[in-house]
């Protein structure tokens, strides 16, 4: 959750000439392949040349069969020539059964509701696995669930233009911006909600979308703020409030941290998209709740005020209660600091949306 400037651009659907998912350098596959002279030269039944000499022997990768994931080939006793490669029938997974470093296979695409909300509007993926470009340093997974697990894909920002339609009401420059990261991750169902509650509540400026781990360090968000994940968002509602703009997306299965002119809402608790970060492990999703916050009522001369920590982009959203003895409220107001009415014997508060405190006070 951050106060910057909003991110993102859409892709196309489907387009035939996206890239590969998975590009080793590597040759794969029976067949000739071309020497340094332009002839040909022959290689044995299901075996491939690499176009340069190998150690007899040594294992090398290989693309396997489902042109996503990796495999083993064996470079043969000319030196030249590699065996077929061996690949996991089921998973694609390299073939070491020892190796505890599975490479599922990925969808090619990811796709979003786009204009007409037909969800046929797709971004091509790239499947990076563990080899994430630099400044995608993402921190060790902490979540027993998966839910903060690195992803292995992410599509190319710059690839399509900045005005495609994610959601009718959505295109991906407002979520993903080539400033704040080439390649990028948009969760769909994360786009859906938005998109749900912009139906409901009218315009919505998204003040802070995707952004990678380095341009998030550098922004000073939290180690672990889901706009890293793409399914975190800094909104500022332009026909609602604050507070209702929240409310719906408590509605939509997200949890929020108001401040005073913007919410964060992230969708944390809704199972990762698996086209960006691989098949999930089993648990219970977390959520926000995971980070800290912190608040307690003060007294400020005449008045009452809620110091809060935690809420590393501004002040929070504070709502204050004023209640008589029997607990009947006399007053609620919105403010930093709040002056309590005659015949107060408790004062509550709600901060930024996730804490609340209460305090008592002495008869006069």
């Amino acid at each position: 959750m951050l106060t910057t400037a909003s991110l993102g651009t859409v892709l196309a659907c489907g387009d035939d000439a996206s890239p590969p998912a998975w590009n080793p350098a590597l040759t794969e596959g029976p067949g000739p392949t071309s020497g340094a002279e332009g002839t040909s030269t022959a290689a044995g039944p299901g075996d491939s040349t690499m176009g340069e000499a190998c150690e007899p022997g040594a294992v090398e990768p290989c693309l396997c069969p489902d042109g996503l994931s990796l495999g083993e080939q064996v470079c043969l006793d000319d030196g030249v020539s590699v065996g077929a490669c061996s690949c996991d029938t089921e998973t694609g997974d390299m073939g070491s059964s020892d190796s505890g470093d599975p490479m599922p296979p990925l969808p090619r695409e990811a796709c979003y509701l786009g204009a007409n909300g037909a969800g046929t509007t797709c971004l091509p993926l790239v499947a990076f696995y563990a080899d994430l470009p630099a400044g995608y340093e993402y921190p060790a997974p902490m979540l027993a669930d998966g839910q903060d697990r690195p992803p292995l894909a992410l599509f190319d920002v710059t690839a399509t233009p900045g005005s495609t339609a994610l959601a009718p009401n959505f295109a991906l420059d407002e979520l993903a911006q080539p400033s704040v990261g080439q390649w990028a991750v948009v969760q769909p169902h994360a786009v859906a909600s938005l998109q749900a509650m912009r139906n409901l509540a009218g315009p919505i400026s998204v003040v802070a979308g995707y952004l990678s781990p380095s341009a998030n360090a550098a922004m000073g968000g939290e180690l672990y703020a889901r706009h890293q994940y793409g399914d975190g968002f800094d909104l500022t509602p332009l026909e609602v409030t604050v507070g209702e703009l929240s409310a719906l997306c408590t509605a939509e299965g997200g949890a929020v941290v108001e401040f005073e002119s913007h919410l964060h809402c992230e969708f944390s608790a809704v199972p990762v998209d698996e086209a960006f970060f691989g098949p999930a492990s089993a648990a219970a999703p977390g959520g926000i709740d995971a980070l800290v916050f912190d608040a307690w009522i003060e007294p400020d001369g005449l008045a009452w005020w809620a110091p809060a920590w935690g809420f590393v982009e501004g002040h929070p959203r504070r709502q204050w209660v004023a209640r008589d003895a029997m607990g009947a409220v006399l007053v609620q107001e919105e403010g930093r600091t709040f002056v309590a009415p005659p015949g107060t014997r408790q004062i509550e508060v709600l901060v930024g949306g996730r804490v609340r405190r209460t305090r008592s006070l002495a008869a006069p």
